[in-house]
């Protein structure tokens, strides 16, 4: 059997809200949200607006299924 490769993506996500405050504390440091790209699509756990916790699954980048605001932005 012949492995096929497959790229993996690591998508991270500002949290704005969050971090304006923390950076005034130090540059270094800073809220994120990480989601992992893998036969198109997207695997998060947690930071979303749905009713259950857990990994979820959503459409690559999609800042709007993550918050139910502009609360995330994209890297």
């Amino acid at each position: 059997m012949s492995a096929q490769k497959q790229s993996v993506t690591l998508h991270v996500y500002d949290v704005p809200d969050a971090n304006q405050y923390i950076k005034i504390m130090s540059p270094d440091l800073g809220v994120f949200h990480t989601g992992v790209e893998v036969y198109g699509k997207e695997y998060s756990f947690g930071g979303h607006p749905h009713d259950f916790s857990g990994i979820f699954v959503t459409t690559p980048k999609d800042i709007r299924s993550l918050s139910v605001s502009d609360t995330f932005k994209y890297k």
